[in-house]
């Protein structure tokens, strides 16, 4: 089992929280839609169990992600990190408190007055 630090504990017990409130990360001077929910604490328990069948680095707490790409604590330094399939480290947080605050909110987009109906095809009466 990963010793993680209580701070960090307390952040990975929160995380699921972001679910609703966030779907996207500021990156350097880009923003990354998030597509996947954060998990709960059952979740980031079981990960633990299945972490070295998909090759996650040791000392990663995984709590967000599809097992492909993930966000993931470093239980030794408190840093956030996202990993990609390859197990490359593609972005790098200092701290979850920092992970949290770059967390955003991003509209989707849409036309103005395209509502992807097909009218002729809705059952909605226009």
């Amino acid at each position: 089992m990963v010793h993680i630090r209580p701070e960090d504990r307390s952040f990975l017990g929160d995380v699921s929280s972001f679910n609703g409130r966030y779907n996207a990360v500021r990156v350097g001077q880009g923003i990354q839609e998030l597509h996947h929910g954060f998990w709960r604490d059952a979740e980031i328990a079981k990960a633990e169990a299945i972490k070295a069948d998909w090759e996650v680095p040791n000392g990663l707490v995984p709590f967000y992600g599809d097992w492909h790409d993930l966000i993931c604590l470093h239980a030794d330094t408190g840093r956030v990190v996202a990993i990609d399939d390859r197990r490359r480290f593609v972005a790098e947080w200092p701290s979850a408190q920092a992970f949290a605050d770059s967390l955003c909110w991003v509209a989707e987009e849409q036309s103005a007055g395209d509502s992807g109906i097909v009218e002729d095809e809705s059952w909605l009466d226009f």
